[in-house]
């Protein structure tokens, strides 16, 4: 796993867990997530950039959002709970975190094949070339 990311709790926490990726996702959308990361953002882990009514800027992931709070957990992987009369503005970014991947053919095959092994599933039939 990447510093982000975890798998069987190895790993980051600022990134989803990738555990049973193989599983919730098809073969062709973890491809896309690794060489397009920015195409789409697992939910829960959009990048915002929430500004306070005192000026202070926290850059994170909102993890629970109601009409009168918001929590978020910033880059460092700290937690914050605001209320929202306390947030002057919320700027939701729509880049990933993950940078898209610049690897050969083999290194994503090789990385496609662990993560459909998170569910048992084989990598033989994903083609790194975008034909099934």
């Amino acid at each position: 796993a990447c510093l982000m990311c975890s798998i069987a709790g190895r790993g980051g926490s600022l990134g989803p867990d990738l555990s049973d990726v193989a599983s919730r996702q098809s073969a062709e959308h973890i491809k896309q997530a690794i060489v397009a990361p920015n195409q789409f953002i697992e939910p829960g882990f959009a990048v915002v950039v929430v500004v306070t009514t005192s000026g202070q800027r926290i850059e994170g992931m909102i993890k629970n959002e109601s009409a009168y709070s918001i929590q978020l957990q910033d880059l460092e992987g700290n937690f914050h709970s605001l209320s929202k009369s306390d947030v002057s503005e919320i700027i939701r970014r729509t880049e990933s975190l993950m940078p898209a991947a610049i690897l050969s053919r083999q290194q994503l095959q090789n990385i496609l094949a662990f993560l459909s092994r998170q569910k048992g599933a084989s990598a033989s039939a994903i083609d790194t070339e975008g034909k099934h």
